[in-house]
Formats: structure tokens, C-alpha cells, sequence
């Protein structure tokens, strides 16, 4: 239909064995949604409850309409630029937000991407020398226009990582429109050549100062970054980072700046994560159906129904192509209404029995017990 407004879905296959890089055009929103976790329904996640909720307020005052993600960080399963998208779940690290951080006319890459697998290809990096449609490399056709940059995430004085993630957004910001990156100073002083470089290219590179470990520790440069269908963008910075409030300052008749009426404290010092982790864009109606199912099953069962469906193994009545295009946004896509309420219904039954049969891994039960612990002794403000 004329006029109406896409986005480019982009997703790799195998064809007799070799890669290839496919695309496909969904209907997109005439502006862009605000993604943020499904609220908890559990008393025991009192703290993080409060500080998902102080988001999700920041977010509906300043006027955008909220879809909601099921798995809690929604950054880590969309990486979009300027209208392509790749989901992690087909793209592995080039689909994870925290490993790929954009700007007007670069893309800085966790160097992390030299040791994930995807497909065909033995690293997520080589893909950027493999070609793609138009005899352009699969870098070129995602990322347009863009000069790409690999980034070691900030490491402690002992060369241990900061975060076990790996995740680079963490300790470096990126407002696109202005070409402005902020970035902890720790970082910066690691990696000074790709921030020079950047700099270099017309991008001003803000360094923030944490007064304190703790305060570094709440990743302020973390923050929610929008301009899609809005004067001005807007960035959502955790209340507890004056560091970065302070580096923005300048900025502020330039960008909208909002803070949180919390400090977020919790999701990032016990759960490694802040603001922009918790939260993503959705362009489009299927992409938000896919926040709502990627984390259906739960870590404990996906892994078990994934593999079966690999295999050819039926489920509980549920087909193998039934589950490998759950999460497939081409195919979410295509879904009628009548469609969607089906599959859902079998894979609702499909959790259940499976859920019935299959116990926690240890390491996720030690991880609630650490989580009740801790919970009450970290100290919020508000």
C-alpha cells in the first residue's frame, strides 16, 4: 500500500551449506514504541519492581506508548539502524544491543564478537568480510554508511572485565543525532585511540567522572536513547548518575532529558545491567509480538524445546515448525489473528508440560538464593 511506512527485517540462512544474508519488509508503527520488561507480578522482586516501574513512568510522561518484553533485558535481543533490523536470536551477537552500540555514521563492536559463532561463519566478525546482496559485505548491507570500530569493554586494573557481559553500553552512550558519545572515564583512558578516532570523525567524545566506585558501578552512560518521531531526542538517564547529567548539561536545547524519580541502583550492581539494557525500540507490530515471546519458555526449557525442534521432534503436539517460527519475525509477521491465538495456546501447553517435567539448573537456584540475600540491603533513594 502507498505510503505505508516499513523497516527491513535482515536474517542469515543456510543454503547447501553456504551463507547467505536474506531480507523482508514489515509494516512499522508510524512512531516507533518504547519497549520495557513485562511488569513482575512477585512480591519477593520488590526493588526491582520499584525501579522497572520508575522507567516505565518516565517513558508514558514523556509521551510514548509502551509495548512490553517478557524477557527483562529487551536491548539484548533487537540491534536496529536507520531501518534495518537483526534479532539476536538469528544474528547471535550482531542481534544483542550491548555489543553493538550506533551512532550517526559509526558502530562501535564488543570485541566479544570475535569469539561468538554464528552459523556458517566461525565468528560473528566474519561476516564482515562475507559478501552480500548487490556485491555489497554483509557489514555494508546492515550497517549503511557506517564505519565500524572494535571496542575492548572497560576491564579493571587487574585486566579482569568490569562486567561479565562483555557488553560495551554499559560504560559508552551514543546520541546519534548530535554525533555525541559520552563515555566513563576508565574506559576512555583504555581505549583513548577508538575514542580519538571517533573524534577524529566529527563525533564529540564527553568523558564522565564518576565520584565513587558505586557510582560507576550504577553505569550512567547506560542511558535510553529516542529521536524517531520527535523534535528533539530524548535520553532517560538513571537519577543516580550525576556524572552523566553533568556531561549532558550542555546539550540540554538540544535533547529532551529525563531522569528516573529513583536511583537505579539494583539492576545494575547486582544484576550487571541499567536503563538502555532493560529497554528497546519496536518499529513494528511483529517485532513487539516478538518481545513478547522471547523469553516464553524460560531459560531452563528453551534450550531442551530448541534442540528437539532442531532435531525434527515433535513436542507435547507441538510441530518442530511450529516452534522454530515462534520466534521468527518474518513468520510472526504473516500470522493472522486467528494464527497468533493458536500458536500461542499450543505453546502455552507445551511450557506447562514441559515446565512440569523439567527442575531449575542449579546455578539459576543459587542465583535466586544470592538474590534473596541480598534483596532489602541495597540502598535506593526515594
Amino acid at each position: 500500500m502507498q505510503g505505508t511506512k516499513t523497516v527491513t527485517l535482515f536474517y542469515p540462512t543456510l543454503d547447501s551449506g553456504a551463507f547467505s544474508l536474506q531480507s523482508f519488509p514489515l509494516t512499522a508503527y508510524k512512531t516507533p514504541k518504547a519497549v520495557v520488561p513485562l511488569p513482575y507480578d512477585s512480591s519477593s522482586h520488590r526493588l526491582e519492581i520499584s525501579e522497572r516501574d520508575s522507567v516505565e513512568r518516565a517513558l508514558r510522561k514523556n509521551g510514548f506508548e509502551i509495548t512490553y518484553s517478557l524477557y527483562r533485558w529487551a536491548r539484548d535481543n533487537i540491534v536496529y539502524y536507520k531501518g534495518n533490523v537483526l534479532d539476536s536470536y538469528l544474528f547471535s551477537a550482531l542481534g544483542t544491543g550491548g555489543i553493538v552500540l550506533e551512532g550517526s555514521n559509526f558502530v562501535l563492536f564488543s570485541t566479544v564478537i570475535s569469539d561468538v559463532p554464528l552459523q556458517a561463519v566461525r565468528t560473528s566478525l566474519e561476516l564482515f568480510h562475507v559478501t552480500g546482496p548487490q556485491n555489497k559485505t554483509v557489514f555494508e548491507t546492515l550497517f549503511p554508511n557506517a564505519r565500524p570500530f572494535l571496542l575492548k569493554p572497560m576491564q579493571n586494573s587487574d585486566g579482569t572485565h568490569y562486567s561479565s557481559t562483555h557488553h560495551i553500553d554499559l560504560t559508552v552512550g551514543s546520541i546519534p543525532a548530535l554525533n555525541l558519545v559520552t563515555v566513563d572515564c576508565m574506559h576512555y583512558m583504555q581505549q583513548r585511540s577508538v575514542f580519538d578516532s571517533l573524534g577524529k570523525m566529527g563525533i564529540e567524545v564527553r568523558v564522565t567522572e564518576p565520584k565513587s566506585d558505586a557510582q560507576r558501578r550504577l553505569y550512567g552512560n547506560n542511558y535510553f536513547v529516542a529521536s524517531e518521531g520527535r523534535e528533539k531526542p530524548f535520553v532517560l538517564v538513571n537519577r543516580g548518575s550525576t556524572e552523566v547529567l553533568s556531561a549532558l548539561e550542555d546539550f540540554r536545547g538540544k535533547i529532551d532529558i529525563e531522569t528516573t524519580d529513583t536511583d537505579i541502583v539494583v539492576h545494575p550492581t547486582i544484576q550487571d545491567g541499567g536503563i538502555r539494557c532493560m529497554t528497546n525500540i519496536s518499529h513494528a507490530p511483529a517485532i513487539s509480538t516478538f518481545f513478547e515471546r522471547i523469553d516464553f519458555f524460560g531459560p531452563d526449557l528453551e534450550s531442551i524445546i530448541m534442540k528437539s525442534a532442531e532435531a525434527g521432534k515433535a513436542m507435547h503436539g507441538v510441530s518442530p515448525q511450529d516452534i522454530m517460527r515462534f520466534s521468527h519475525i518474518a513468520h510472526i509477521s504473516m500470522e493472522t489473528p486467528a494464527q497468533k491465538n493458536e500458536l500461542e495456546e499450543k505453546m502455552k501447553i507445551l511450557r506447562c508440560k514441559m515446565a512440569a517435567q523439567t527442575k531449575p539448573a542449579p546455578v539459576i537456584a543459587t542465583f535466586r538464593e544470592v538474590a534473596r540475600a541480598l534483596r532489602g540491603s541495597v540502598p535506593i533513594n526515594g
